[in-house]
């Protein structure tokens, strides 16, 4: 075997991980907007945040690798995108910003210091061949973001697909929290009829003026 063909792997699923994380938000921005309470269209200028902080952050890749090494750094890109999508599933946002901060800061450096990794271990004659095999993990990142986010999102919402693609477990739903309400003995409870309904979902009914609750 190659002696440049796992690193090859794992610097190309580097830059795919990146590149789902970037390309996740522009699929989720229609779902996100309303709870961001922006219009969708602001939600461009995520892209213009991650962008512009990856410009000092790969101006400043070479410092990084020659202290962490090419390895580490990977690893801090990693981190950095999948914490990118964690704040940024948080709905707030501050947050949303800060996530695309950290994701530019995740994206400066990682071609970078996958080059540096793969140009020791790949022959001259071989690296145009390696380095365009791994930038297609930016291509493979898209297409992950393009076909597997929206159904996602449909499934399980915008932030819980987020949540997911950072590879976090994702939080439980309003039925499975500590203390919901859960019917006994596996039955199904009866819903209360419309007129019987409290403002709170209860059951209950009107005892002067006021919602008294039953059971």
């Amino acid at each position: 075997m190659n002696v440049w063909l796992l690193p090859l792997i794992a610097m190309a699923a580097v830059q795919a991980f990146v590149g789902l994380c970037l390309f996740a938000i522009p699929v989720i921005a229609p779902q996100a907007a309303p709870d961001l309470g922006v219009d969708p269209g602001l939600l461009g200028l995520y892209t213009a945040v991650v962008f512009t902080a990856a410009i000092p952050a790969s101006l400043g890749a070479g410092g990084l690798i020659a202290r962490w090494g090419a390895i580490r750094t990977c690893q801090a890109c990693l981190l950095a995108a999948a914490g990118a999508a964690l704040l940024s599933a948080s709905a707030l946002p501050i947050a949303f910003l800060l996530g695309a901060l950290a994701l530019g800061f995740a994206f400066g450096p990682e071609t970078p210091a996958s080059t540096q990794l793969l140009s020791r271990l790949t022959p001259p004659e071989k690296r145009p061949l390696v380095f365009s095999l791994r930038q297609t993990g930016n291509q493979f990142g898209g297409m992950a973001a393009g076909f597997a986010v929206p159904l996602l999102v449909l499934s399980v919402g915008w932030q819980t697909s987020l949540m997911i693609v950072a590879g976090a477990p994702p939080r439980p739903g309003p039925q499975s929290e500590a203390g919901a309400p859960r019917p006994r003995g596996g039955e199904t409870p009866a819903p209360c009829p419309a007129r019987d309904e409290a403002p709170d979902g209860g059951c209950g009914a009107v005892d002067g003026g006021r919602w008294v609750r039953r059971g």
